[in-house]
């Protein structure tokens, strides 16, 4: 019983932390798209 339990939280944290990298990088690429953005309008 106890295994079953450990193993089921530590595969919830795994997703958790899949989940917490994938935003992360949105918010990277987003800032990313914006600076591309700002830079493209600055230079017209």
């Amino acid at each position: 019983c106890e295994r079953a339990s450990r193993s089921g939280s530590g595969s919830r944290s795994r997703g958790g932390a899949k989940h917490g990298l994938s935003e992360e990088m949105m918010k990277k690429m987003a800032e990313l798209i914006i600076e591309y953005t700002v830079k493209k309008e600055m230079e017209e």
